[in-house]
């Protein structure tokens, strides 16, 4: 019994350019696009001093276990205005756990009533 395949069916390497060419075209970079076939988590952590390997390794397995990704990658910048602590950034999602996170949100429990 023959079965018929259709062009679809077949891996096309031109289709794939075109799919990537696009991507690129509608401003999604084309490492952003590796990192989410690779199941790559791409995060960046806002802070006043840079994390030691400890703490970054432990963030990255945090996300790892959260969001069902490989691996992760932090990008680190620096924000003295944080007063202390750090905010989390992955795609929509923010764990806000800086000082001046936490002072905004006592100022508004207590602006509330």
């Amino acid at each position: 019994m023959k079965t018929q395949t259709s062009k679809s069916q077949i891996y096309c390497p031109m289709a794939a350019i075109r799919y990537a060419r696009v991507l690129y075209e509608v401003g999604v970079p084309k490492d952003r696009y590796c990192d989410e076939q690779n199941q790559v988590l791409n995060a960046v952590l806002t802070c006043i001093q840079p994390p030691t390997e400890e703490q970054k390794k432990g963030m990255e397995a945090f996300l790892c276990k959260k969001y069902g990704a490989k691996s992760a990658k932090i990008e680190v910048r620096q924000d003295k205005a944080l007063l202390g602590g750090f905010i989390l950034q992955v795609g929509s999602d923010e764990y806000d756990w800086s000082m001046k996170g936490r002072l905004n949100r006592l100022e508004q429990r207590l602006t509330w009533r």
